[in-house]
């Protein structure tokens, strides 16, 4: 069995994330694809250097998924064209659907982490 170069080197995976909208009585959840950039280990180095400067706050984990590229047909800007999933517009998403996305990328990643861990400094 042999193992071609590209299928090592996936610019990008996939995941579900389940994202609750509305309020109220109307509250639902709906479960939406996410694409993201492949975790490779300098972006790992980076996510964790960004969760090392503090907990893993909305702030942090906005500017994670941001460094993830995620990207999403089914989020929609008002024009009915997916949206540009910038820092600026996940900043306004509730923190549970910060959380669930991140939480879902970080399930695609390895089942076993459920957020990107601060190193063990000892400064």
């Amino acid at each position: 069995m042999s193992i071609t170069l590209d299928t090592l080197t996936v610019k990008r995976r996939a995941t579900k994330a389940s994202l609750t909208l509305g309020e109220g009585e109307e509250k639902r959840t709906e479960e939406v694809r996410i694409s993201f950039n492949t975790v490779t280990p300098k972006l790992f180095d980076e996510l964790t250097a960004v969760a090392d400067q503090k907990s893993v706050d909305q702030p942090t984990a906005v500017r994670q998924l941001v460094m993830l590229e995620i990207k999403s047909d089914e989020i929609l800007d008002g024009e009915g064209n997916p949206a540009q999933l910038s820092e600026e517009l996940l900043g306004q998403f509730s923190a549970s659907n910060v959380s669930a996305i991140l939480s879902a990328i970080m399930d695609e990643i390895s089942p076993n982490v459920t957020s990107l861990p601060p190193t063990n400094s000892t400064s």
